[in-house]
This record gives structure tokens, C-alpha cells and sequence, in this order.
């Protein structure tokens, strides 16, 4: 029932060799591929959306419509990019399989386990899993600028609900 109050002091290990610059380099590295996380789950939100609005769609149509088969193709298309991501094999860990998630993941790893400044190797392979993440984005943004667009006036012509979501 008594409350007891004092000032401590939180400061780094004095037994640590590393300094604040290290510790900060290491803390911004972090947060970048942190960013790139947020970056990877926004566009594949986005990818998700068109496989599921075109799904959706090519529901409504009866067999045999080529509308049905565009619209399907649409949505293999876009999980083709976002197999590019994310790893899709049945087994989850135990597959081996590894694409740009796992990737970036292994680099946070690396990251955050040493508490000193990260090496160069980390940061030029950040460096190259930001242009992945960006030559994917931009393979989806092409898709979605000819075959989305192409889609969606199509599906507007037979009164029927446009994908959303995907720009």
C-alpha cells in the first residue's frame, strides 16, 4: 500500500567497447530495413488486392467468358509478383525456399544481433534488397498502369464492380 520513489540513472553498459556513433549507426541501419518492411507489406497489400478483386470478379461470370479468363490471368499475374516476395511452398521453413522477406529478415537478424556498427557487407545488401524491393514495385506498377487499367474499363463496360485497392 506504500509508494517508494527515487531517480535512477539509465545509461549504457560502461563494460560495452562500443560508443553511441556505433550504437546509432547500428540503430538507423535497423530502422531501415525496418522501413523496407513496411514498404514490402504495403505492396503486397496492393498485390493482394488485385488477386482478390479479380477473383472476386471472375466469379461472377459464367464459364467460358473471356472475361473470366482475363480476369484470372490478371490474378496469376499478380501472384507470379508476389511469389517474387514472399516464399509460397507448401512446408513452410522446412522447404528452403527463400525470397525477398526471408531475405531481409536473415539482414535484420544481422543487424540487430551485434550492437556496434553494422559491417559494410550489411549495409550494401540493404542496399541491394531496396532496389529488389523496387524493381518488384515497379514490375507490379506495370502491371497494374497496362493490365489492371485494361481490366477495370472492361469490367465497367458490363456494369460490373472495378478492382480497387491496388494504386
Amino acid at each position: 500500500t506504500q509508494t517508494y520513489e527515487t531517480k535512477i540513472t539509465v545509461g549504457l553498459d560502461p563494460r560495452s567497447p562500443f560508443t553511441a556513433a556505433e550504437r546509432q549507426e547500428q540503430f538507423d541501419a535497423a530502422m531501415a530495413v525496418r522501413a523496407m518492411f513496411g514498404d514490402m507489406t504495403d505492396l503486397v497489400t496492393r498485390i493482394q488486392g488485385v488477386r482478390t478483386g479479380a477473383t472476386r470478379a471472375s466469379a461472377s461470370l459464367p464459364e467460358g467468358d473471356a472475361m473470366k479468363a482475363q480476369l484470372l490471368a490478371l490474378s496469376d499475374s499478380a501472384d507470379a509478383v508476389r511469389k517474387q516476395i514472399v516464399a509460397t511452398k507448401e512446408g513452410g521453413a522446412i522447404t528452403g525456399e527463400e525470397r525477398l522477406r526471408e531475405h531481409m529478415d536473415g539482414l535484420y537478424g544481422g543487424i540487430m544481433d551485434y550492437e556496434g556498427r553494422p559491417t559494410a557487407t550489411l549495409i550494401a545488401y540493404t542496399d541491394v534488397l531496396r532496389r529488389e524491393l523496387g524493381d518488384i514495385s515497379a514490375s507490379f506498377d506495370a502491371l497494374c498502369a497496362k493490365d489492371v487499367k485494361a481490366v477495370n474499363a472492361a469490367l465497367k463496360s458490363k456494369g460490373l464492380p472495378e478492382i480497387t485497392g491496388w494504386n
